[in-house]
């Protein structure tokens, strides 16, 4: 990473004098200690948000179809009934799901929106910057974070061919948009982080729950007073970055449930719903991700092909976008980001994908973290064993190669995991209610 990084170890690896790449305390031979991110928890690294382009052309047959289902502005197509229907017969109109069909205005730029919000799909049709009949960016799909989360990268590409091939004549993939996301809790937005931040953007917004500024140059938020809520860095035309509540946002939208779950599961039960969560939001236009792909020499028109780049274009950002803890080092917590974060692009194997398609997999993290959390409370509370024994009976048990794959989907590595069931038990056992039998 740009700028100078610190020394990490952990309070074990530091009586050995030996540093640890993922310790969460920071030295320098300029500073010394500085404060580090024991108390900072990942509840989450997910792709949020992929829109993919394609272009082609749109059949007559098919915008007039269209014209007469949305001639009231609004409509209903259903996947079990399109056959059925008259108001529209086209020989490749096979929709893959139920959609809600609006016409739209020219300041949407496109014709048409299908919409499920269930399934988290939103398709956008006909571009009125050229007619229907001309090769051009007729088709645009954006995919929910929900969607993406239940299928492989294989089923989101099956998916998206399937729409174009319904909607557009010899349709062609382009470079796609892509939003990467960290939700983070026990960190919270810096008042003055803009102060301290190495950026090429022009154009910043603060916002502090009050009133909302904008500024053409970093020089000028010195104006900025209070703790900030959000920071948004460049434009969406280009790399935009993001930091905001998102446990206030999820308010906003409805989707507390959806949030605490996920985040619960991600953390195997440590997330606490009380704390906030800070997101870190990176944004990359259709227009870098070409820049990328040209300078690869590699096409990146698929949700595979770029998936497999994701940890590559969240460290290029967070290099762009760099928060310093003085001129030379970079902030732990930057670091810390840049260095333990991954995001997750794998296949699951053959012979578990047959189970993966039937079974939702976060019935299944749910119950570990359950059980998980059950069990550690009942050795806490219920027996006299210390923590590292209560740590082996767990490695020991014959269900944990179950905890052991799930483990692997978020990136923890055994070792750690035990840790963090040593440190559970302390805690409940110096702050919770539970009196030990003898």
């Amino acid at each position: 990473m740009k700028g100078k990084n610190w020394q990490r170890y952990t309070l074990e690896s530091l009586e050995k004098n030996e540093q640890f790449e993922k310790g969460n305390i920071y030295f320098s031979d300029k500073h010394g200690q500085a404060n580090g991110t024991q108390d900072y928890l990942i509840c989450g690294a997910v792709c949020d948000t992929y829109k993919q382009i394609f272009k082609g052309t749109i059949d007559h047959f098919l915008d007039d179809a269209f014209k007469a289902l949305t001639q009231d502005g609004e409509t209903y197509i259903y996947k079990d009934e399109i056959n059925n229907t008259s108001a529209i017969r086209y020989r490749r109109m096979t929709i893959p799901c139920d959609l809600k069909v609006k016409r739209m205005g020219k300041n949407a730029r496109y014709r048409y929106s299908l919409q499920n919000s269930e399934l988290g799909v939103y398709i956008l049709l006909g571009s009125y910057f050229q007619k229907i009949d001309v090769e051009f960016s007729h088709l645009k799909i954006e995919l929910s974070p929900h969607f993406i989360a239940k299928r492989t990268p294989k089923q989101i590409d099956e998916f998206l061919s399937s729409v174009a091939d319904m909607l557009l004549e010899e349709p062609e993939a382009t470079e796609p948009e892509v939003h990467l996301a960290v939700d983070v809790q026990g960190w919270e937005l810096p008042a003055h982080m803009i102060d301290n931040m190495v950026t090429r953007a022009k154009r910043i917004q603060s916002y502090d729950g009050i009133s909302s500024i904008e500024f053409d140059t970093i020089a000028e938020c010195a104006i900025s007073y209070g703790r900030a809520e959000s920071l948004t860095l460049g434009s969406r035309s280009s790399l935009q970055s993001s930091f905001y509540r998102k446990d206030l946002q999820m308010l906003k939208v409805d989707q507390v449930d959806y949030y605490h779950e996920k985040w619960g599961e991600y953390t195997l039960g440590s997330y606490d719903p009380e704390k906030s969560v800070t997101r870190i939001e990176f944004r990359f236009h259709q227009s870098v991700i070409k820049q990328f792909s040209t300078g690869l020499d590699k096409p990146l028109t698929t949700y595979s092909q770029l998936c497999k780049y994701f940890t590559n274009l969240w460290k290029y950002a967070l290099n762009a976008n760099r928060y310093m803890y003085d001129k030379e080092y970079v902030h732990p917590v930057w670091q810390m980001f840049y260095e333990d974060i991954v995001f997750t692009c794998e296949e699951q194997p053959i012979e578990f994908k047959r189970v993966q398609a039937k079974t939702d997999t976060t019935a299944i993290s749910r119950q570990i973290a359950n059980a998980l959390g059950n069990l550690i409370t009942m050795y806490s509370s219920r027996t006299t064993l210390t923590p590292e024994e209560i740590a082996k009976k767990i490695y020991q048990a014959d269900f944990f190669p179950i905890i052991e794959s799930h483990l692997k989907d978020r990136n923890m590595r055994v070792p750690i995991f035990l840790n963090h069931i040593v440190e559970k038990v302390r805690d409940r056992r110096t702050c919770g209610k539970y009196a030990l039998t003898g």
